[in-house]
């Protein structure tokens, strides 16, 4: 039942209900009829503010509990309750913890900059939640947060098929998690995104090691971390290829060239190095490395100035975007061999570098001929004050 056609009153008296989808819950709207409707299979819910009751835990025969895009205040512990519960979609309470945590060396500007964004979307979590236990017959789980859940209850969830969570500064919490989606066979979809960690204890990098190279692990973000570098490939310790498609990385802090590592893993599409996750000059990729690497993204590396692409390397890049890297000299030699390269974005780069591509006074830019062969190469302004860019399109006078 669609919300546009209910009248709230009188959903309490529907009571073989099977199917509730809300896509306007209020904070003043009464849920406690949902306790009522006991034959409910499917529950979704989106709102702000929304104050799940307790007497949601008599739902016995519910499946599906979908609080995906919502702004929950309070979520009660009856959730293991539910045995015939299979698909949990949380909302992302990740964004509502600490929102005033950032790097210590944000500067003012940026740090208001994060702050302004959090509070525009209100995401507060208030104090008064707990912690979930969640039932063990999960077959997907998605938003799973382990400062609002049980990583050990993950332990009990063998039917998991698809599992995504947000990993707050625990070690010991990320663990559990990995030791146990290692050992499922019918996990198909894994996301983590990891916050706040200090990896750089030995113990620390074998964790992460494992994280990336993992065979069960498809999408990565690692957030707000202590990294000096990444971890050595060892192929005898990780003798199945990684399962990685997407990483993100966003204020690692990491000094040593992270392409060595990332370079390695077989299956890795979509690569973004973004905002102070590498304080290094110097970054080169060799030949044969990011054998499957379509989309990469660099942005806001304030401190490289050389990027070495050898021959051989990103053989199927197709797209790239270098975003506000400063004190970067030029486009990479190497990319005039990478042919399956069909889109360069270059934004809010200096005009001495953009003029390396476009060219000034009729003259070819001494950087034009490395991708010439790009279909669409586009330099773009951020709109100060703005939503958007102002872009420029950059063509090539004799298109290949």
């Amino acid at each position: 039942m669609c919300d546009t056609l209910v009248d709230y009153s009188q959903v309490k008296n529907l009571k073989m209900l099977r199917v509730l989808a809300s896509q306007s819950c209020y904070p003043k709207l009464p849920l406690g009829y949902v306790g009522k409707l006991i034959h409910l299979r499917c529950l979704r819910l989106r709102g702000q503010s929304i104050n799940l009751p307790y007497s949601l835990g008599n739902l016995k025969y519910l499946e599906t509990l979908d609080l995906s895009d919502s702004d929950v205040g309070k979520i009660p512990n009856v959730l293991w309750k539910l045995k015939r519960l299979k698909y949990l979609y949380l909302p992302d309470l990740q964004e509502r913890w600490e929102p005033l945590k950032y790097p210590d060396f944000l500067d003012l500007q940026e740090r208001l900059e994060r702050l302004k964004y959090l509070c525009l979307r209100n995401l507060w979590w208030p104090p008064q939640c707990c912690k979930l236990r969640l039932s063990e017959q999960l077959e997907i789980l998605e938003s799973f947060d382990n400062v609002f859940c049980y990583p050990k209850d993950l332990c009990k969830m063998l039917n998991l098929r698809s599992f995504k969570a947000n990993v707050y500064k625990n070690l010991e919490d990320l663990e559990h998690i990995i030791n146990h989606i290692s050992n499922l066979d019918c996990l198909c979809i894994s996301s983590l995104t990891i916050n706040d960690f200090d990896f750089g204890s030995n113990r620390g990098l074998d964790v992460l090691s494992r994280v990336l190279f993992s065979r069960k692990i498809h999408e990565l973000v690692i957030d707000d971390g202590i990294c000096k570098k990444l971890p050595d490939y060892q192929s005898h310790m990780f003798p199945d290829p990684a399962g990685l498609t997407q990483l993100k990385l966003r204020y690692t802090r990491i000094k040593e060239d992270p392409m060595g590592t990332l370079e390695k893993l077989p299956n890795l599409r979509i690569l973004e190095v973004g905002s102070f996750s590498f304080l290094g000059q110097k970054m080169t990729c060799h030949s044969g490395g990011f054998p499957e690497l379509k989309h990469l993204r660099l942005d806001y590396l304030i401190y490289l100035k050389r990027w070495v692409v050898k021959e051989g390397a990103m053989p199927k890049l197709s797209s790239l975007w270098i975003g506000e890297c400063e004190e970067l000299e030029m486009i990479p030699d190497g990319l005039r061999y990478v042919t399956t390269l069909k889109e360069v974005s270059l934004v809010d780069m200096p005009e001495e570098f953009n003029n390396r591509i476009r060219g000034v006074n009729g003259q070819q830019g001494e950087d034009y001929d490395k991708i010439r062969k790009v279909a669409s190469v586009k330099i773009l302004r951020d709109l100060e004050d703005m939503m958007g860019y102002q872009v420029e399109i950059v063509r090539p006078s004799n298109p290949v």
